[in-house]
């Protein structure tokens, strides 16, 4: 069910008011969905909202960001929820800050889920004006942080973001006070985010070729199964930042990278080689064959055995 016509059978008003062309709405959710709200502000160029949630039964809603939309969301209260990208269709961790791509999101609330967030969401063009009037900042990687396609992009949810985000829609100011407010809120958000991705974007730069250094020693030595200590003490990066850097340059852990090109190295070897499968798992860092088998079927979808069998053509 899309979230306006969820909205409508599934709580009733409170309070409506439209002041400086700025419309508020508050509903209360009916007691056999749950216990909350649903608050929003609607501006000119985008809209604020607010949600609040104690099920009591399973709930399913999808929602939407257009390419003519930028959203940014704030979850801070997750328990029992799940949120799926549709244009990956995999699930997301959903307690968190975020930046959503052009997508349809659903969102699967399980019975006693307690869920809390935050949105906004701005008309792109009004966006572009306001921090990338020019065609020059519309090339920069900031701005194509907020034009996703597909993967939304978690951020770091540090107090001072989680308090102006708060501060949008818990405000008692009025009238003309209210409006600035709600504009300078919206500028302090991104201004705390873009400097976050300032900082770590330098970051990744200064320690770029050290990462890669590390793909390039797991990929040419995938018969070893390096430790991060290990890998932290030949490229000579502290280990949490090893961690850290690698999955926010990459998008994946060092784990997930040396498994993904573990797992392709042995659908490889099964299918141009009679290699056993206990010689192919050795030669891809499982001394182990169970180990090997079992991460193999977790990632492929079907044992090593199999695949052999299936995707080798008889002559």
């Amino acid at each position: 069910m899309n979230s306006r016509l969820f909205l409508s059978n599934n709580s009733t008003p409170i309070l409506s008011s439209k002041k400086l062309g700025i419309k508020r709405r508050t509903r209360q959710w009916k007691p056999s969905l749950g216990k909350g709200f649903y608050k929003d502000i609607n501006l000119m160029h985008g809209m604020l909202t607010h949600i609040k949630i104690k099920a009591k039964e399973n709930i399913c809603v999808h929602s939407r960001i257009q390419p003519q939309e930028v959203g940014l969301l704030l979850c801070i209260s997750a328990n029992g929820v799940v949120l799926y990208s549709q244009s990956e269709n995999t699930p997301m961790q959903s307690a968190g800050n975020y930046i959503l791509p052009h997508a349809e999101h659903q969102w699967n609330i399980t019975k006693g889920g307690d869920f809390e967030l935050i949105t906004i969401v701005l008309k792109r063009i009004y966006f572009n004006q306001l921090f990338f009037p020019s065609n020059e900042l519309k090339n920069t990687s900031l701005a194509q942080l907020f034009d996703r396609q597909s993967t939304p992009k978690r951020l770091n949810l540090t107090h001072s973001l989680k308090a102006s985000f708060v501060a949008l829609l818990e405000s008692e100011q009025a009238g003309i006070c209210h409006n600035m407010l709600l504009h300078a809120k919206i500028f302090e958000i991104f201004s705390i985010i873009f400097n976050q991705e300032m900082t770590q974007e330098s970051q990744h730069l200064l320690y770029r070729d050290r990462l890669e250094k590390v793909k390039d020693i797991i990929s040419s030595q995938l018969h070893i199964q390096y430790s991060i200590c290990n890998l932290s003490k030949m490229v000579g990066i502290n280990e949490c930042y090893l961690k850290k850097y690698f999955k926010e340059l990459f998008g994946e852990t060092i784990f997930e990278y040396a498994t993904k090109l573990r797992i392709q190295k042995a659908q490889e070897l099964l299918i141009q080689s009679d290699l056993p499968v206990a010689i192919i798992s050795e030669k891809v860092g499982y001394q182990n064959p169970p180990h090997f088998s079992f991460a193999f079927k977790k990632n492929v979808g079907i044992s090593p055995y199999k695949y052999r069998t299936q995707m080798i053509i008889p002559t």
